[in-house]
């Protein structure tokens, strides 16, 4: 029992902790950190919608406008659905989960994508929706910016506005140009141009709904706004690989329990073909390969490959694919998502029993020791074993031993008119490889066996490597001779592989 000589002011009471909408609000931002994930929540919900209301509304196609205006992008998100009904639960921060549509698992993307937008005092966004209901009384509501909690109004407004008589969501957002530039792929060095910007996020639209635009359930059309420029696109085709000839594997339905009911896995695995054409999927890459899997065709999770297996991708695996698209009804029979929905909830049951039906149907790529690289530079060496004017040709030839830095070069050749070597890339060279061709100019100069002449092989040099060589050609090593670096490929060379082996 309290002390009854203690102040009035110190007994028992209700926590006042009701809290700031623009606090809020600025708390949940973040969760989506490039610009393709906060439009792709946006479509989510048009999706959900058409998929619950499929028996009252057409083939969806989903209007994306984007006008670039300098320091900012205006973007809009439209669709023809039913209409959003309870604006009040949309726009509320952690209400129940409407419908437990696969597509809102969270009921919190929406809030979630504006508030990453931009949380400050330039907020600048709004929600057009339309209802069967609202249609018949001849009017639309709108509500927009900033976020309030018991602050926002929504305004109703009469006629049809933007939605030509029909039904639907509209949704407008004020975009950072940096958040914008996120769509820019990590190995793009120089500036892209807005069009190729553009066609990035046509790429990942492409890719995160391929199953769905292949079904044709779904079709975007992009309008592409700035300075005396504007086009529109049409996006109705997926982005799918092109698997080898014989060398990729398409399983039949099959049917398993994760841990909250029978599921359908559309498996369909094997070995690509590296695109010349995409910027960032399907390139034959390290980044770009392993695992992909989707949830009812929208992608989820990519690049998987040493959660499944407990081992990393060796780099004679980077064309290997594997597509997962798993089949459900609600969002209990599956594992729990990330808010973003860009991957899953690490070490929940329904993942580890997921990967375990992956492990047991999907057979793990073959690990060729003998990686892409080491086949091109053995064959070389072979060829230069066959000049009687080489004493030695060695592959992986240490250099800077007396340091004992343990580097090595791809293919050291001694003869008759002194020593070179070879230092060797599968694909295109970069600017940083000439730098290693120094360290190794350098090692051989220290080691007591100097070189007359480096080579830089690839299968082709950019104009950037070129110049680059030519700038380190006007350089002198410590023994005062200029490094002789030579860029060569492996067709002018005579070198070539079997496709399978590319």
């Amino acid at each position: 029992m309290l002390n009854s000589s203690l102040p009035a002011t110190l007994t028992n009471r209700a926590i006042q902790n009701t809290p700031d909408g623009y606090g809020l609000f600025r708390g949940i931002s973040g969760n989506f950190n490039r610009f393709s994930q906060i439009a792709e929540e946006f479509i989510d919900n048009a999706l959900a919608d058409y998929l619950a209301h499929a028996d009252e509304v057409d083939i969806p196609c989903i209007d994306i406008t984007i006008n670039h205006k300098g320091d900012f992008v205006e973007v809009t998100v439209a669709d023809s659905g039913s209409g959003i009904a309870d604006l009040d639960a949309a726009l509320t921060i952690g209400g129940p989960v409407q419908g437990k549509s696969p597509l809102h698992e969270h009921s919190m993307g929406l809030k979630h994508a504006l508030a990453s937008v931009s949380t400050d005092e330039n907020q600048n966004w709004s929600i057009q929706t339309r209802t069967a209901q609202d249609a018949a009384a001849n009017c639309y509501r709108e509500v927009s910016s900033p976020y309030g909690i018991g602050t926002m109004t929504c305004v109703i407004k009469e006629g049809c506005g933007e939605f030509s008589d029909g039904t639907g969501t509209i949704i407008k957002f004020r975009c950072p140009v940096s958040l914008f530039e996120t769509l820019k792929p990590k190995n793009k060095r120089v500036e892209p141009t807005f069009e190729e910007y553009i066609g990035y996020f046509i790429e990942e639209l492409r890719y995160t709904y391929a199953p769905l635009l292949a079904r044709g359930d779904v079709g975007f059309t992009i309008t592409a706004i700035a300075k005396d420029y504007r086009t529109a696109f049409v996006v109705d085709e997926p982005l799918e690989p092109v698997w080898i000839e014989g060398a990729d594997r398409e399983l039949p339905p099959i049917q398993t329990d994760l841990g909250g009911g029978e599921v359908t896995l559309h498996i369909h695995y094997g070995i690509i073909v590296p695109s010349k054409s995409n910027a960032i999927y399907y390139k034959g890459n390290m980044a770009s390969s392993g695992f992909e899997i989707r949830l009812n065709g929208r992608l989820i999770d990519r690049g998987l490959y040493e959660e499944i297996y407990g081992e990393k991708l060796h780099p004679s695996q980077n064309l290997f694919i594997a597509q997962v698209d798993i089949e459900y009804d609600t969002v209990d029979q599956v594992p729990p998502t990330k808010t973003a929905k860009n991957g899953f909830r690490r070490g929940t049951p329904k993942l580890e029993a997921l990967y375990r039906a992956i492990r047991l149907y999907i057979e793990k790529p073959k690990k060729d020791a003998d990686t892409l690289e080491k086949k091109y530079v053995r064959k070389l060496k072979q060829k230069l074993d066959a000049d009687p004017a080489n004493v030695r040709v060695s592959m992986e030839e240490g250099t800077y031993e007396t340091l004992g830095l343990g580097t090595a070069m791809d293919l050291f050749v001694s003869g008759t008119n002194g020593a070179m070597f070879f230092e060797a890339k599968a694909g295109s060279s970069k600017a940083e490889n000439l730098y290693q061709v120094l360290l190794y100019w350098d090692g051989c100069e220290r080691d007591g066996k100097p070189v007359r002449e480096a080579v830089l092989i690839a299968a082709r040099h950019p104009k950037e490597v070129q110049a680059l060589a030519e700038e380190l050609r006007r350089r002198k090593d410590t023994a005062g001779h200029h490094y002789n670096i030579r860029l060569a490929t492996w067709a002018e060379e005579g070198i070539v592989l079997p496709r399978q082996a590319a």
